[in-house]
């Protein structure tokens, strides 16, 4: 028993997965998980874990989840950059 497809699903399948790859990367997260935190400001996991725990790093719990602003990353890093003599 065979199954016909139209050939043009697979292209319109196609566009659509590559138009909702696009849309994804257009749209900017405002909070990130402690992992997605320490690879945008190249710090551990660990770092970023001990920072929040000790309340030097601004950040939200939602249940067993700790989400953290970008702009409150960014200010932590800014604030912490030595100018060079």
């Amino acid at each position: 028993m065979f199954i016909s497809v139209d050939p043009n699903l697979f292209s319109w399948l196609w566009i659509l997965s590559a138009l909702t790859f696009a849309f994804k990367e257009t749209v900017e997260r405002r909070f990130f998980s402690v992992k997605d935190s320490a690879m945008y400001s190249s710090l551990s996991y660990w770092t970023i874990r001990d920072l929040c725990a000790l309340k030097q790093l601004p950040h939200i719990r939602v249940g067993k989840r700790i989400l953290i602003d970008k702009c409150d990353l960014d200010q932590f890093l800014e604030d912490r950059k030595e100018s060079a003599r």
